[in-house]
């Protein structure tokens, strides 16, 4: 990883996420806030545009900054978000907001027993997605235990 303010984050992040069934809940519950935020935002009219698009603009430029070849998945991952979750109904997304949130706290409370990497620094709201991409890769690079890995 080139970048040595994203290795820094990744690092702090790291820190608050040690325990296998505290990433469980992070890679379920990451996804689908995301979702839902996406849903819920385009309920907000800015004339032309909802208040969806801004948002997720500033999130994108702001993870360009730090990868490239992490936010264009992210992003990817949002552009579908935009696609789909406008046509849910509000209940369902705001039932899945407040699950995903449930996941995070379950995840640091009764797993992890550690609060939130973003209680000490609101920008790792904005670097979690990018670490469970990376996280995802590398388990994917990695060969499992046992295995042997393809030449």
């Amino acid at each position: 990883m080139a970048n040595l303010e994203l290795s820094n984050l990744f690092e702090d992040y790291a820190a608050y996420h040690r325990h296998p069934a505290n990433k469980m809940t992070h890679y379920i519950g990451v996804p689908l806030i995301i979702f839902t935020v996406v849903g819920l935002l385009s309920r907000i009219s800015l004339g032309p545009m909802s208040l969806a698009a801004p948002v997720a603009l500033a999130v994108v430029a702001y993870d360009l900054r730090l990868s490239v070849k992490l936010t264009l998945p992210f992003a990817a991952f949002i552009g579908v978000c935009f696609l789909v979750a406008p046509a849910v109904p509000i209940t369902f997304l705001w039932t899945g907001f407040v699950g995903g949130w449930i996941l995070q706290f379950v995840g640091h409370f009764v797993y992890e027993k550690k609060s939130p990497a973003f209680f000490k620094n609101l920008e790792q709201l904005l670097v979690g997605p990018l670490w469970l991409l990376e996280e995802a890769a590398s388990r994917g690079a990695r060969p499992e235990k046992g295995r042997k890995s393809l030449p």
